[in-house]
């Protein structure tokens, strides 16, 4: 459809479009630096689909201030990458400012620089980021792998300890997968990863594959057990059941047995791992799981699959509170499974008060309140579930608050007693001096 200019509507949009740059270009070129900075944080400037033109006018003005505001918020790769060249010219800045504008470039959380992020995601040439991984500060690590707009190409790189960081260094290697377990982004969610479903399950892949070569430290533990509780295993049985029980055994190392932990960290690397062939995703694996065997296992990681991971019956909830106390409630409390059915979730909250009734929390809180906050968590995702707990306490749990009560009384008489009796024998001392 024309006007009477003789201009159809894509014509127009587009001389809209350029007559607003050119007035916004004039406006920002009488700013000063400050003034542009603050505009790169204003409504206007999130709001507005600045063009390239104008990122590079305002490149031009050579301003340090300004090149740190393009280096937060620009989202076109050719600026990125002059920037960075900038950060590279030791005649223009020194070492602090080039590492200034070097964090503000990694930390550059805009994810439409590129239609599709891929390894070079911050626009610098491959052999910059290899020397970067190699010899940059761990400040510059971090703000490369704590970045939600990371692209999952390079993580998975790393997990899998290739290319690029094929040559790392254990220590390099580390500090990156810590860096990692910082990063806001929803591993998982299909948003996060331009909703292909593919770069997620390759991301589920990686992680899994990570204990299979990680080296066994204490360290490497908490590092890998830290990002398998994050990531779900894949949807599908990848691994051999040879394998599988290859990474199992890897990680019953020697020195978890000297731990002084109940369950420790190599313990958490084999509960996570082993997620992949037990519990709800065992489904996804054809595997046949006998929950009892699991409870009653010599192995405390087993058990704490069973505890976290499988559906128990209300028996089998108290024969795993019992036996491991503290460790049952901490995985049972994270699974679903035992707050579906009122059943097991009545039987759940008894294990919780009668643990708080025998003093052996250590994690700061009652689980009884711990039980609460889940159910309500539970209840904004799945209110089709049959919330109705009856009583605020059953009868089994009103006995046990009663019997702390009465113990905590007598607690409390017996300590009267021992000081009274400490105060009458220092009296009769002192009288015995004079």
């Amino acid at each position: 459809m024309n006007n009477p200019n003789g201009m159809d509507i894509n014509e127009m949009a587009e001389y809209a479009r350029t007559k607003a740059s050119l007035l916004l270009q004039y406006k920002l070129s009488l700013y000063s630096p400050s003034a542009v900075y603050e505009w790169f944080m204003s409504s206007e400037a999130q709001g507005n689909d600045s063009d390239e033109a104008l990122m590079r006018f305002l490149l031009g003005r050579n301003e340090p201030l300004i090149d740190l505001g393009l280096a937060q918020h620009c989202r076109y790769d050719s600026v990125i990458n002059d920037l960075w060249l900038r950060t590279k010219d030791s005649f223009r800045m020194n070492e602090i400012d080039a590492q200034a504008l070097r964090l503000a470039i990694l930390s550059n959380t805009t994810d439409k620089r590129t239609e599709k992020r891929n390894a070079n995601w911050y626009s610098i040439n491959l052999t910059d980021l290899a020397n970067l991984l190699q010899n940059a500060a761990i400040v510059e690590i971090e703000a490369i792998f704590e970045n939600p707009s990371i692209d999952e190409t390079l993580l998975i790189s790393l997990f899998r300890k290739e290319d690029l960081f094929e040559s790392l260094n254990e220590k390099r290697w580390l500090d990156c997968l810590f860096a990692t377990l910082r990063n806001s982004r929803k591993w998982e969610d299909a948003a996060d990863f331009d909703n292909d479903v593919w770069e997620i399950k390759k991301l589920q892949e990686a992680a899994y594959y990570l204990p299979s070569i990680a080296p066994l430290t204490e360290l490497w533990a908490v590092a890998v057990s830290g990002l398998l509780k994050r990531i779900s295993p894949p949807s599908w049985n990848y691994v051999s059941k040879e394998m599988y029980e290859s990474t199992m055994q890897r990680w019953k190392h020697e020195a978890a047995e000297k731990s002084v932990r109940p369950v420790n960290h190599w313990d958490e690397v084999r509960i996570y791992y082993g997620r992949m062939f037990y519990g709800e995703f065992a489904l996804n694996t054809g595997q046949t799981v006998n929950i009892l065997e699991m409870v009653k296992s010599e192995d405390v990681a087993i058990r704490c699959l069973a505890y976290g991971f499988c559906k128990l019956q209300p028996e089998q909830i108290s024969f795993g509170a019992e036996q491991d106390k503290n460790d049952f409630l901490r995985f049972a409390l994270e699974n679903k499974f035992l707050f579906v059915d009122k059943v097991q979730r009545l039987a759940l909250r008894d294990e919780c008060v009668r643990i708080d009734s025998d003093y052996l929390c250590y994690w700061g809180w009652q689980y009884s309140e711990c039980f609460a906050r889940k159910c309500e968590e539970l209840k904004m995702v799945y209110p089709q579930w049959d919330w109705d707990l009856g009583q605020d306490l059953t009868e089994n749990s009103q006995d046990l608050i009663q019997g702390e009560i009465m113990e905590l009384q007598k607690s409390v008489r017996f300590t009267r007693n021992i000081v009274i009796a400490l105060f009458v024998l220092a009296f009769l001392w002192v009288l015995r001096i004079f």
